[in-house]
């Protein structure tokens, strides 16, 4: 039987987006009269032609990789969503929070849709600790999840210990949310720590993840311009991607703690810093840009002081940015397809690339973030 789901539901559409530039503030709309200063809105991308739409050059480039019919076979259903607030509005043209992630055009439709989040909203200072028990495989875990936030802008959870969760924090459909000094821990092996799933600009800061999980860092299905900073993860860390048009992430400043492998064939020391999942339907694991920024990894075991690891990212995603990869023992990465690879084996200045940006657009606003 069909059954309804979120995206399913009827949106309400308040303009045609008609043009505007990837990196820009300023959309140029049909009409703008149903559109207010203030307003919560999301840009909304629609790839309606195809498998050979132009929408997905914008996301993966000029790419080889085979992308999943996921990407077309819902032609209305927004492929990338930008939840923002309309910050002016002079005759058709709208400036926007943030700006655009991608190019807006006849080739590359948008349009502006409603959007009605709860604000403000934050949960702090908090221990929530589960039963202890069993891990019955991936997917058929029970349900002990911690915090779900779902449909919310400018909110936060802050100062949060949790035990022997399936899943600590999940979100979904918000933006400009921050998970601030989050700690996981435990002996079941969890699904995730901290998930960021169809949200846009969601800040994860100062998690550490004491337990075994799945997906300990993940940003999944369409979160876009998700940030990572000072993550540190003790047991099976790794990098998930998790396909569904993911892209223009960011993981920056973060300490791995690891057990290398061996390679069956080689003997090689290897491990997979990179081991993206998702659907077969919504691949690649993610789109261009996606940013590994100052990774300090620290190998426990199974790699000697005179030998290289070996980094792995075999099923990732396109035009992807590693920079700065360091720690204990001499590195090397096979990342496919193949990305842009700077500073290996050097610490990189400056030390965080997104506080460095965001002192710059402090500077350039007066001292306002």
């Amino acid at each position: 039987a069909k059954y309804l789901t979120e995206l399913d539901k009827p949106e309400t559409v308040l303009a045609d987006a008609l043009s505007g530039e990837r990196g820009s503030t300023v959309v140029t709309v049909g009409e703008a009269s149903n559109l207010l200063v203030g307003d919560d809105i999301e840009v909304v991308w629609f790839n309606r032609d195809g498998e050979n739409g132009p929408l997905l050059n914008e996301m993966y480039g000029d790419t080889e990789l085979k992308i999943g019919s996921h990407h077309w076979t819902f032609p209305d259903r927004g492929l990338v969503r930008q939840k923002t607030v309309i910050r002016e509005i002079n005759g058709n043209d709208m400036t926007l929070a943030d700006t655009l992630l991608h190019n807006i055009s006849a080739d590359v439709p948008a349009s502006v849709v409603e959007w009605s989040p709860l604000t403000n909203v934050g949960i702090e200072d908090l221990r929530i600790t589960f039963p202890k028990g069993h891990s019955f495989g991936h997917h058929l875990e029970q349900g002990y999840n911690g915090i779900y936030f779902t449909g919310t802008r400018n909110g936060w959870v802050r100062d949060v210990l949790i035990e022997n969760a399936d899943s600590g924090i999940l979100s979904y459909s918000s933006a400009n949310v921050t998970f601030d000094n989050i700690e996981t821990r435990g002996e079941r092996v969890a699904h995730y720590s901290v998930h960021a799933g169809n949200v846009h600009n969601v800040l994860v800061s100062d998690l550490t993840v004491h337990n075994p999980v799945r997906h300990p860092l993940s940003v999944n299905t369409k979160s876009t311009r998700t940030v990572f900073l000072r993550s540190e993860v003790h047991q099976r860390p790794t990098f998930d991607q998790h396909a569904g048009s993911n892209h223009q992430n960011l993981f920056d400043t973060t300490v791995f703690h690891l057990n290398a492998n061996r390679d069956d064939e080689t003997g090689d020391a290897v491990y997979a810093v990179w081991d993206g999942s998702g659907a077969g339907d919504w691949q690649p694991g993610h789109g261009r840009y996606s940013t590994t920024y100052n990774l300090e990894v620290r190998a426990k075991s199974g790699v000697g002081r005179d030998e290289t690891l070996m980094m792995q990212g075999l099923a990732e995603g396109p035009d992807a940015r590693l920079i700065g990869l360091w720690g204990n023992r001499d590195l090397d990465v096979d990342y496919r397809p193949e990305p842009i690879v700077v500073d290996l084996n050097m610490q990189p200045d400056p030390p965080s690339l997104y506080e460095y940006q965001r002192m710059q657009r402090m500077n350039s606003r007066g001292g306002n973030p």
